[in-house]
């Protein structure tokens, strides 16, 4: 086993249009016959020296990851929207991606492209954004493999290589016209940075800390907008997920000469979720580490069995290496403990251009029927790699989930003796999957796995993007209830294709948390929930409904619990009431709308000093209240600044003291029938005598300080 997953050596190797052939795939029928001319010819670069995608409509607006280190979904959620050809505009779940990848990781301790592949691989992703709106709150939630939520499916990452020298951008330019926008990674160093021209570049020794998505280039970007002058004119064009008001509407420029973009990069390739109708896996987490045994050439092989009787169509797989050559054989009917029985059933040979997880669409399917054991088998050749085989490793803290059973995977050097594979390293796979279409009808995505199922819903409507709509008629805003007493919860739901199922939850702690209440509950209903003991002022109960598509929409309704004897109390303060309002209308969803225009976003404050913070609140019936709080721990807990402040206003705020590297301040409006919207900024605290801090790094980049093994096998964590 090497090492890491390293692809450090790919550097400066340049990619032969002509191997490119993803564009040219079967399942790439779906293109509009204006594109087809286009995706299907020669790979020839224009010798331009601008291009931007944002004049091509195929970027979507910059996002806001806030406090939580999760830059690498954001990027490789802005590669896919944008590769989704012009037409096609979504905007897609970060949030469950950060909050559902399955690695021992936290939401917000970082990641990278190989964890993004395996969760968006294992088609867990993506989900609509309005499914699973962001938040930076660390909510890790069980993965849904497959997702039947997934609006597309990627059956293609390009991992492209790296660049050599500052001049060396061909590749990068390449993926950029041929296919969109290019996930990537910089070291950021806040004194790299001018504001005023959005401009951007390093030169110091440090690894890459931050994951950002390029979108176009400048050859004749002056060099001179930068703090400190590069040896040469041009720069990359940069979206960044540190919200519109950051840069220029959130992109920036980076210089050719940045000593880290560039060096790490990936483009994901995502298809409409009809494309198949089962995927067959054993690797949701993706390729962890790297096998080979006697020189580049390997062969690794699963055994499955199939679900239905339906039709084996393809095939996806890693390949580490440039032209790496392939041949694919297809058997029924074998055992579990051997790979090849008889003579394959289909073979298909080719060479893959470039390094990535592909999807190979078989010319010969094989038909199965449900019950009938069959294997994938793949011969792999890797020039200038000895590693051909990615696989799934169970590595304590970071895959520790890994796991596998005997009989599912084999290994070979010669393709006759064959060693099942957790012989050789236990809870470990090789990371190869199957897909399938049903004879006869359009191939929908099913769930496979007995074990991970998704919510019962029906098969989604393909395209739906409308969350469904919730008015609560019981409980009112901000009534006074007690611990123990019987609470009736009363809804009505409805969505334009049907609502699949209503779920009923309370926090205690303003939403940073939620437990439940009651699930599977009918489109509209009455529930009597007992409310549990708390020493909180006040309770959140939120009902969510789902519609078919797996789109939610949910409302909310705080309550003011009711000090007793019998409870501990908070002292010195006071029961907490409502703010004096009329009477709130009845049936208004509309939350307020916050703009913050100070502080602006991500600047760098130190302790003790007096903070301005200016806001502008809305509401279509009124705003109520606006209150101020901010917290040191990326909105684990809020502390407050100040309450009843007025719809519009500023506030001077002294920064106390903390040992925190940043403070989110968030400002909060309520309307009179209880609806609230927030708008949070994060400040940077200057730390006296030590080094400052880097916006979406918490320690090195590999995420594992002091463990130089972890290092070695994994790639690094970009956040």
């Amino acid at each position: 086993m090497p090492p890491s997953v390293d692809l450090s050596c790919l550097r400066g190797q340049q990619i032969d249009g002509s191997a490119d052939g993803y564009i040219l795939r079967e399942e790439r029928s779906f293109l509009p016959d204006s594109l087809v001319a286009q995706y299907s010819s020669p790979a020839v670069i224009p010798q331009s020296s601008g291009f931007d995608l944002r004049a091509e409509g195929r970027v979507t607006p910059a996002k806001d990851q806030g406090t939580c280190g999760c830059c690498w979904a954001f990027s490789t959620l802005a590669s896919l929207e944008s590769t989704i050809f012009p037409g096609k505009t979504w905007d897609f779940s970060e949030n469950n991606m950060k909050n559902s990848h399955g690695f021992d990781l936290s939401p917000c301790q970082g990641g990278n492209a190989l964890m993004s592949t395996a969760y968006l691989s294992r088609w867990s992703g993506p989900i609509s954004d309005t499914s699973d709106p962001y938040s930076v709150a660390q909510a890790s939630t069980s993965a849904v493999i497959p997702n039947p939520a997934a609006v597309y499916h990627v059956q293609d990452v390009l991992f492209v290589p790296g660049r050599s020298s500052s001049t060396d951008n061909q590749n990068i330019k390449k993926m950029l016209k041929e296919h969109g926008a290019v996930y990537s990674s910089i070291c950021w160093e806040e004194s790299s940075y001018r504001p005023s021209t959005a401009a951007y570049f390093y030169s110091g020794s440090s690894p890459a800390n931050h994951a950002i998505t390029i979108v176009g280039w400048d050859d004749t970007y002056d060099k001179n907008r930068f703090v400190t002058s590069p040896p040469g004119n041009g720069a990359f064009i940069v979206k960044n997920s540190w919200g519109t008001t950051w840069g220029e509407n959130g992109f920036f420029y980076v210089s050719y000469y940045d000593r880290q973009i560039g060096l790490d990069n990936a483009v994901f390739i995502g298809e409409p979720s009809t494309n198949y109708y089962h995927i067959y896996q054993y690797d949701p987490l993706g390729w962890v580490a790297s096998y080979g045994e006697t020189g580049n050439t390997a062969y690794f092989a699963n055994v499955f069995t199939a679900l239905a009787e339906e039709d084996i169509t393809a095939v996806a797989f890693y390949t580490p290496s440039l032209n790496s050559q392939y041949k694919i054989s297809l058997y029924k009917g074998v055992g579990r403990s051997t790979p090849v029985t008889g003579m394959a059933l289909s073979t298909q040979s080719g060479t893959i251009g470039i390094p990535g997880y592909h999807t190979i669409t078989l010319s010969q399917p094989v038909r199965v029927k449900q019950g009938d054991t069959f294997s994938v088998v793949v011969k792999l050749t890797t020039p200038g790699n000895n590693y051909p085989v990615a696989i799934e490793y169970q590595y304590p803290g970071f895959s520790s989930r890994a796991s596998a059973s005997t009989g599912e995977s084999f290994v070979s050097s010669d393709g006759i003796i064959w060693t099942e594979f957790t012989t050789i390293y236990a809870n470990s796979n090789v990371c190869l999957k199957a897909f399938s279409s049903l004879p006869g009808q359009t191939p929908q995505v099913q769930n496979p796995s007995p074990e991970i199922s998704p919510p019962p819903t029906p098969i989604p409507s393909m395209g739906d993007n409308t969350p469904p709509s919730v008015m609560v008629s019981s409980p009112g805003p901000y009534i006074t209830v007690s611990p123990g007493q019987n609470l009736v919860i009363t809804w009505s739901a409805s969505d334009n294709i049907g609502v699949a199922s209503v779920s009923l939850q309370y926090s205690s702690n303003g939403g940073a948390t939620w437990n439940p209440i009651a699930e599977n509950q009918p489109q509209s209903g009455s529930y009597t929930w007992t409310i549990p003991a708390s020493s909180a002022p006040s309770m959140s109960i939120k009902i969510t409904a789902r519609d078919r598509a797996g789109n939610s929409g949910s409302q909310t309704r705080v309550v003011l619990l009711k000090k007793t004897t019998a409870m501990p109390t908070v002292s010195p303060t006071p029961e907490i009431s409502p703010p004096p309002t009329p009477t709130p209308p009845m049936g208004d969803n509309t939350p307020p709308s916050v703009t913050v225009s100070s502080p602006g976003p991500y600047m760098t404050v130190s302790p003790g000093q007096n903070l301005a913070i200016t806001w502008s609140a809305s509401d279509n019936i009124g705003v109520a209240s606006v209150s101020l709080q901010y917290s040191s721990n990326g909105g684990a807990t809020w502390n407050p600044i100040a309450e009843n402040q007025p719809q519009s206003g500023s506030y001077t705020w002294t920064i106390p003291a903390s040992s925190a590297p940043s403070m989110s301040i968030k400002i909060t409006a309520r309307d009179r029938a209880g609806n609230s919207g927030s708008q949070t900024r994060v400040v940077f605290l200057k730390k006296m005598g030590t080094q400052k801090y880097t916006p979406g790094r918490e320690g090195a980049a590999g995420a594992y300080p002091g463990s130089s093994q972890k290092e070695a096998l994994l790639r690094e964590l970009i956040k």
